[in-house]
């Protein structure tokens, strides 16, 4: 990819990552939580750590994600793409379901700045006090996953 004055980013060596949960996740009910994603599937340019991507050269981020989640009965659930620490999309939100098993996914485009970083957090209500609420994990591929990569500076 090149530009005007012949300044360019390789697509070779542009940051992108793929990073999924490798466990089950157990959360607080109603309460948005960041979602672990402790396992790397890869991780171009060392840019992903602590479950948050922070690439470091400016630019358009194309970003994708799944979100999968369990529950003894489901009333509520959400997932956030946090900038910053502040949520910036509202990716899915789903009220007024009984359910037990909840997977959805999507993907999107952020500017990000060279000390940006983003984060997916998640966020499941359940109808009685003490249900078991967890972001699950059956194999890779079936679970909680993010990725991005780079699409143009």
């Amino acid at each position: 990819i090149s530009s005007v004055g012949g300044q360019y980013q390789s697509i070779t060596t542009a940051p992108a990552f793929s990073a999924y949960a490798n466990a089950d996740q157990v959360i607080t009910n109603g309460v948005f939580t960041k979602i672990t994603l402790a396992a790397l599937e890869f991780d171009t340019d060392s840019k992903f750590s602590s479950s948050r991507f922070t690439p470091t050269i400016p630019g358009y981020y194309r970003y994708s994600y799944t979100f999968q989640c369990r529950g003894d009965s489901i009333t509520r659930f959400a997932v956030g793409l946090y900038k910053n620490g502040a949520e910036v999309r509202r990716l899915n939100d789903q009220a007024n379901a009984t359910l037990t098993t909840v997977v959805v996914s999507g993907s999107g485009i952020v500017y990000l700045g060279a000390t940006d970083y983003i984060e997916l957090w998640g966020f499941l209500q359940g109808t009685t006090s003490g249900t078991t609420l967890k972001f699950s994990y059956d194999a890779p591929g079936s679970c909680c996953a993010f990725s991005a990569d780079l699409v143009r500076t």
